[in-house]
């Protein structure tokens, strides 16, 4: 039973894995009436232009990307090979122009590209998959960032590292007015990070981060590979080139502030967004803005060759100047909202792990009670009887045999003897009849047989019977003496 109910557990978790994922998917963008309708700013879904198509085999898997006035920089996550990642120039028609490999043992994850105003390009070596992920498992104990100032051919190292020590995944990077990082976490979803003392450079030591709030972003239904989980998933960022606007793209739309006296940490976490959405790319995780700051630019993490597509951001009708605006539809509380809508990325994760866990141990559970139960069926018609088991029953016990029995030792007491006068009646009524009645016999000898006697059935009435037996008569049964015990008796 064990084994059927794990079986079934088991299958129910892989059914639910690989069932629910491609549903969630293919989830239609939002109507009217709809949760995602109520979220302030959200635009249509548009159509991102192909501005060009990255098709340089060398060129795959791209987590970042800038606009410069030569055309594109990007930067992969190396594929499983350190190797392979470098800085990728490319032209406006994305044809490959140069490249530019990381110092040393390289670049551990990068994942996200940033340029200042000066023209230094700043690479989020920040990455940090979990097994869960794709990760190998082996968590950093820091993060860093590559500098890479104009005309020169090798980038500097900055090591950061989280205040309290623990690793996280990171895709998005900001770098705000005073030439401070901003860092987006992954996983956990929207967590933000500042650094508030100087940028070090070269460092051995990592310069200590410190936690600044957080961006959340909403389950706005828009239609991307991996369904509600995607549109909570932080892949990238951008500040436009006057650094009045910083962007903050998931999987599925683009999130937009506008920043007040260069902070962006107030925008990003206090600041009510401009919501694009980016639908069904394949694997969203770059933006940027163009030159002049009125279009995004987004390309895909794929391993064939990929477009950069161009997007307008979404902006909101301006109010009337004859009427006042009417207040924006609030936001759906928890309460309305489903339970799709409140889950999370790692509520999700955790969800999946614990049905996983709980058929797993189910199906061990269960082959464990198989094989223990074909072995004690094994050892029994085998003839071996298993030692007793705390709750399990004993199997029956072979009765002894009568031969081992020891005689008795001690002898039964004999019985008192009967007087004569008590014997006389019981041996009268126990004469032998015939069919003419009971023949006299001698004194001492037993009646003689002359052919004509029935013999004597003292348990059936009528002829060759006892009518007179204490059943039959309705009298109390008398013992009988045993011959052995009680001599017998002599007419006096």
């Amino acid at each position: 039973m064990l084994q059927r109910v794990g079986g079934v557990v088991g299958v129910s978790a892989f059914m639910v894995v690989a069932l629910a994922a491609p549903a969630v998917a293919k989830a239609p963008s939002p109507q009217p009436g709809t949760s995602a309708s109520l979220i302030p700013n959200l635009g249509p879904s548009p159509t991102g232009s192909t501005m060009c198509t990255i098709s340089d085999p060398q060129v795959t898997r791209i987590s970042g990307l800038v606009v410069t006035a030569d055309g594109y920089v990007v930067i992969n996550d190396g594929n499983g090979e350190r190797s392979r990642e470098k800085l990728f120039f490319l032209d406006t028609d994305c044809a490959l122009t140069r490249t530019v490999g990381y110092p040393g043992s390289s670049a551990f994850d990068p994942e996200d590209l940033e340029v200042t105003k000066d023209g230094t390009l700043w690479v989020a070596d920040v990455g940090d998959n979990t097994t869960l992920t794709g990760g190998s498992g082996n968590r950093r104990s820091s993060i860093a960032l590559w500098s890479l100032a104009p005309g020169a051919n090798t980038p500097v190292i900055h090591r950061l590292a989280y205040p309290d020590g623990r690793a996280r995944d990171a895709e998005a990077l900001l770098i705000d007015s005073d030439g401070r990082p901003v860092i987006v976490t992954k996983d956990p979803a929207g967590e933000v990070y500042t650094l508030t003392e100087p940028l070090p450079a070269n460092n051995a030591n990592p310069a200590p981060l410190t936690r600044a709030g957080t961006f959340k972003p909403q389950a706005t239904g828009t239609p991307n590979p991996y369904g509600i989980v995607g549109t909570g998933v932080v892949t990238g960022a951008a500040m436009s080139p006057d650094g009045k606007r910083a962007v903050i793209r998931t999987m599925s739309d683009a999130y937009e502030f506008d920043v007040a006296d260069g902070d962006v940490v107030a925008a990003i976490t206090t600041g009510t967004p401009r919501i694009t959405p980016l639908p069904n790319e394949p694997q969203g995780e770059a933006i940027a803005y163009s030159r002049d700051g009125k279009t995004y630019l987004t390309v895909s993490d794929q391993p064939k060759p990929v477009g950069i597509l161009r997007y307008v951001p979404h902006e909101p009708p301006a109010p009337s100047s004859a009427a006042p605006a009417p207040p924006p539809p609030a936001a759906p509380k928890s309460a309305d909202r489903s339970f799709l809508d409140r889950l999370t990325l790692s509520d999700v994760t955790r969800i999946v792990i614990g049905i996983g866990v709980a058929g797993l141990l189910m199906i061990v559970i269960g082959v464990a009670a198989v094989i223990r139960s074909r072995r004690v069926r094994r050892r029994l018609l085998t003839g071996q009887v298993p030692a007793p088991v705390p709750g399990q029953l004993l199997p029956p016990t072979t009765p002894m045999p009568s031969s081992t029995l020891e005689p008795r030792s001690t002898p039964l007491p004999s019985a008192t003897p009967l007087p004569p006068s008590t014997l006389a009646p019981a041996a009268a009524a126990n004469q032998p009849r015939t069919v003419d009645g009971p023949r006299a016999a001698a004194p001492g000898q037993p009646p003689a047989d002359d052919g004509t006697r029935v013999p004597q059935r003292p348990d059936v009435p009528g002829p060759g019977g006892n009518p007179e037996t204490p059943e039959a008569s309705g009298q109390e049964p008398q013992s009988s003496a045993d011959d052995s015990n009680h001599p017998t008796a002599k007419p006096s």
